[in-house]
C-alpha cells in the first residue's frame, strides 16, 4: 500500500466510517500507520499556518500543572489513556471495551469539570479514580444487558460512534484552556484532525499503533 493509496483510502473512510474485517499483515499495518502520521504533520501544520494567518496566536492558555511540561511519562499516560478511553471501542462491539472507555471518560469529566485540573494533577485524583473504578461494573452490567442492541447499532451506524468519539475527544482539550470562551474552540481544529486520524489508525492497523503513534506525536510537541 504506497502513500498516496494510504491517503485516499483515508479520505474514503471518512466519508463512510465501517470496521475493517481485512487482515493485513503487522508490515502493511505499520507502513499505513506511518503514512498517515506523515498526513497528520501535514494536515496540523497547514492549519496551524491558517490559524495564525487568520486570529494570530491560536492556543489558549490552559490550566495550571506542574505536569504539563511533556515528559516521557506523561506522553506514554496520555497516549494510552486517551486512546484507550477515545478508541478501543472503535472496533466490533465489546461491552468490556465499551465499559473501560465509558469508565475512563467519566473520570476526564471529573477532572476537568469538576476539579478543573489536568488529569494527573493530585487534587481530585483519588476520587475521580475511586468513581471511575466503581463506575465500571455498572457500566458493564448495563452494556452487557443491552449487548444485542448495542451490537446492532454499532454494525449499522459504526459512522455515528466514529464521529462521537473524533468529537468527545476534540472537545474534551477545550477544557484544558483556563477561560472556557468559544473563541477558544479554533485551537481543537487540531485534536478534531488528530482524532479523525488516530480513529482511522486504530481501525486499520490496531489500537497498539494508535498508542505508538499518539506518544510519539507528544513527545514531538
Amino acid at each position: 500500500m504506497n502513500i498516496l493509496r494510504t491517503w485516499k483510502d483515508f479520505f474514503s473512510f471518512l466519508l463512510a466510517p465501517a470496521i475493517d474485517h481485512k487482515e493485513g499483515s503487522l508490515l502493511e499495518k505499520s507502513l499505513s500507520a506511518f503514512y498517515i502520521f506523515i498526513l497528520k504533520v501535514i494536515l496540523v501544520i497547514i492549519t496551524g499556518l491558517l490559524l495564525h494567518l487568520l486570529f494570530g496566536n491560536p492556543d489558549p492558555k490552559i490550566l495550571n500543572s506542574t505536569l504539563i511540561n511533556t515528559s516521557i511519562f506523561i506522553a506514554l499516560f496520555a497516549g494510552v489513556f486517551e486512546e484507550i478511553v477515545y478508541r478501543l471501542s472503535l472496533t466490533k462491539f465489546n461491552p468490556w471495551y465499551l465499559s473501560i472507555s465509558l469508565a475512563g471518560f467519566l473520570f476526564i469529566i471529573i477532572k476537568k469539570l469538576y476539579f478543573r485540573n489536568m488529569l494527573l494533577e493530585n487534587e481530585g485524583l483519588l476520587v475521580s479514580s475511586l468513581i471511575a473504578v466503581a463506575s465500571f461494573p455498572i457500566f458493564y452490567l448495563i452494556t452487557k444487558k443491552f449487548t444485542e442492541q448495542l451490537e446492532r447499532f454499532w454494525q449499522k451506524h459504526f459512522g455515528i460512534v466514529f464521529y462521537i468519539s473524533a468529537f468527545l475527544f476534540a472537545i474534551s482539550h477545550f477544557f484544558n484552556a483556563k477561560e472556557l470562551e468559544l473563541v477558544n474552540l479554533k485551537s481543537n481544529i487540531s485534536h478534531l484532525f488528530s482524532a479523525l486520524i488516530l480513529g482511522y489508525v486504530r481501525i486499520r492497523s490496531g489500537i497498539v499503533a494508535a498508542i505508538i503513534l499518539h506518544i510519539v506525536w507528544d513527545l514531538m510537541l
